[in-house]
């Protein structure tokens, strides 16, 4: 007969009974929460990573004595500015020199500063035409081209993103496995209530839809908790630690947001199959085992 839906119904299989299930929320909080914030950091470093390649491909540094002089310089300047692949350059001050290599000599260092030829350029430069012309000129100068550095920046970069995913997939299944865990322990411990709900005629379809609302209304809880404390712990980012803003981008914050919602997905579909199985399965758990014949 069909069966309907009323609260009482809802009240005899309530998961909610189960201290386990009542856990859901708060590890749909913490858990998304951490894949929202690993996903985040992945689509950073990736801007990160595309805004140092950027720069490192059409930049190239020369490093000339403290005591060059302007004329010096200037002469290098038109030598090189001729050179196919040559397409600006510009002194560095020295206020800035300083600055960079503050962290390795201190502020107050009174060591000569290096004088730093800022030089962009573009694919086709040719690098021996380019520094022979320096050494010709400087015979001590150092040419430092980032661009040798870009498949190794670049494979680590792949390296810890692979990592980071790994992890993301890992919190996915332990949060998957432990929803279908919690949904099995949960009807086996009202195995009494269900029979009754199934002798009445309550059909596997109607119990299982009991069980995924009871689901996703704790899912979607620990979603919006998710969400929440993803999008806050951004804010906090932006606010106390400024040079991060330029990579926090419209793709990390869809990530924040989107992350707790493919983890949501993660635990209904988890549900699902878990009252499915155990609802299919042809045994009691309160019924006398059967001797073997």
């Amino acid at each position: 007969m069909k069966f309907r839906i009323d609260p009482s119904a809802k009240k005899a299989l309530s998961l909610g009974k189960d201290a386990v299930f009542r856990l859901l929320v708060l590890m749909m909080i913490l858990l998304g929460w951490l894949s929202a914030m690993g996903a985040a950091a992945l689509f950073s470093l990736e801007e990160v990573y595309h805004q140092w390649q950027l720069n490192q491909k059409s930049h190239i540094s020369v490093y000339l004595m403290p005591d060059s002089t302007p004329q010096q310089i200037q002469t290098l300047e038109e030598a090189l500015i001729i050179i196919q692949g040559v397409q600006d350059m510009r002194p560095l001050n020295q206020s800035v020199v300083r600055e960079l290599v503050a962290p390795y000599l201190g502020y107050d260092t009174t060591l000569p500063m290096p004088k730093i030829l800022d030089v962009k350029v573009d694919p086709n430069l040719d690098r021996d035409v380019f520094d022979a012309r320096v050494k010709e000129l400087f015979p001590l100068a150092e040419v430092d081209d980032a661009r040798s550095m870009l498949q190794t920046v670049a494979e680590s970069v792949r390296f810890v993103q692979a990592g980071a995913l790994l992890a993301a997939v890992a919190v996915f299944l332990v949060l998957a496995s432990l929803v279908a865990l919690t949904v099995r322990s949960g009807l086996r411990a009202q195995q009494h209530a269900l029979n009754i709900l199934q002798y009445i005629g309550a059909t596997n379809a109607f119990l299982k839809g009991l069980i995924l609302r009871q689901v996703f209304a704790r899912a979607a809880l620990g979603m919006c908790g998710a969400m929440a404390l993803s999008g806050a712990s951004l804010l906090v980012l932006n606010v106390f630690y400024a040079p991060l803003i330029p990579y926090v981008t419209s793709k990390v914050w869809a990530a924040a947001v989107g992350v707790p919602m493919l983890l949501m997905l993660v635990v209904m579909l988890a549900a699902y199959w878990s009252a499915g199985a155990t609802l299919e399965a042809d045994y009691d758990i309160n019924a006398p085992k059967k001797k073997a014949a």
